[in-house]
């Protein structure tokens, strides 16, 4: 479960697709500003999956690795998911432990 610091680098650059994309759409598409309002909510939730996204990738890569279910499942797919449901996921591992 330990991740070496260039691996947990490559995760974090790799992870700021998802929060860059979050404020480009909000800001361009949508015309709302993601710190006001009841949007700050989920700001805030893209931000905490930002920080916990290694962690949780880690978790999946490890549950996902030599698994026949794995081949319906593509790389990108279970990085999306792994960074939007970080939190649960780490939850869930934390309390088997």
């Amino acid at each position: 479960m330990k991740n070496n610091f260039f691996e947990t680098l490559i995760y974090y650059v790799v992870g700021l697709i998802y929060p860059v994309a979050y404020f480009l759409l909000m800001s361009e598409y949508f015309h709302k500003s993601a710190f006001r309002g009841w949007i700050i909510i989920l700001t805030i939730y893209i931000l905490i999956c930002y920080v916990l996204y290694p962690f949780s990738s880690r978790i999946i890569s490890e549950k996902t690795a030599d698994k026949k279910s794995s081949i319906f499942l593509e790389s990108k797919s279970v990085l999306f998911f792994s960074y939007l449901f970080g939190p649960f996921i780490l939850l869930k591992n934390k309390n088997k432990k």
